[in-house]
């Protein structure tokens, strides 16, 4: 019948500087959609040694599909390049239904503290050919390439140096519909921006990683 989960997100800045950044939290849907953000993203200021807790809540309609949803916090300069693979909780919802889109299925995220308010509807989810996102980035030894197709489709996912050079392939074949993920391993490869190319069908799609040692 759909309510509310509640959850609060603390914040460590153990490090000898202030920190300046942006939050941003996504839901994935039971049948692996990514949906949002559903809240953020937004400005994030810690300072030096700060240690910093907001609430969050977040409305799930009663037609939103039944299923277990996880709920995925990330942190880092700029959305959508965080420092590391989140922190996440799941939670089940018992009923629900595969509704058309309408008011009714619209997730509603609320910040307690700052009482700002972020809605997605659950149709924004909908798979879109393309490049998703790669979490986290800057990296130091491997970042997960996320991804979504339309269609069945073939797809190849390769990585290049700015130089053009080939240095990994993540994917190579045809795949379902859906969203998907494939790790790029950057072993023995100096620091540097990358080149994440994704060919799926006709479409072409190249998205930067950075590789921190």
């Amino acid at each position: 019948g759909g309510g509310t989960v509640a959850y609060d997100l603390t914040f460590s800045n153990p490090s000898g500087a202030d920190f300046e950044g942006e939050v941003w939290v996504f839901a994935t849907l039971p049948d692996g959609r990514q949906l949002g953000p559903v809240f953020g993203p937004a400005a994030l200021s810690l300072a030096r040694g700060e240690t910093r807790t907001e609430s969050l809540t977040g409305t799930v309609p009663p037609r939103a599909p039944a299923g277990t949803y996880t709920v995925t916090a990330y942190v880092g300069a700029a959305f959508p390049d965080a420092f590391d693979p989140g922190s996440s909780f799941a939670f089940e919802k018992a009923g629900g239904s595969a509704a058309p889109a309408s008011p009714e299925r619209t997730w509603t995220t609320k910040n307690l503290t700052r009482g700002t308010t972020t809605e997605v509807a659950l149709a924004d989810a909908e798979v879109q050919a393309g490049l998703v996102g790669a979490y986290p980035s800057p990296f130091r030894a491997r970042t997960t390439v996320r991804y979504a197709l339309a269609a069945e489709t073939p797809v190849r996912i390769a990585v290049y140096d700015l130089l053009g050079r080939r240095v990994a392939v993540l994917a190579d074949g045809p795949e379902a519909a859906g969203t998907h993920e494939a790790t790029f391993e950057a072993d023995g490869l100096p620091s540097g921006v990358y080149l994440v190319r994704l060919e799926a069908g006709s479409r072409v799609e190249t998205q930067r990683v950075t590789l921190l040692r």
